[in-house]
């Protein structure tokens, strides 16, 4: 569970530098829906910033510390002489 924790907080600390350094796929999550929904042919969107656009590379930062730190937390149970 350490090694999952751990390497799940290094992908969101990747996922939010990304966004933070622009390099996300603008049509990442259209093509995700795309998959779900049937949208017209030849349909264009315009992408315009939006004032609440900073905070999920906040969220995917504390995220990340929460699944890094989880297991320092928590460490493994000791089995009991009984």
């Amino acid at each position: 569970m350490k090694k999952v924790c751990f390497l799940l907080g290094i992908l969101c600390f990747l996922y939010a530098g990304l966004y933070l350094l622009g390099l996300l796929p603008v049509s990442a999550w259209q093509y995700v829906l795309d998959l779900f929904i049937e949208r017209e042919a030849n349909t264009y969107y315009k992408v315009v910033a939006s004032e609440g656009g900073g905070y999920q590379a906040i969220v995917a930062c504390l995220f990340g510390i929460v699944l890094i730190a989880l297991p320092k937390l928590y460490p493994k149970a000791k089995p009991s002489n009984e």
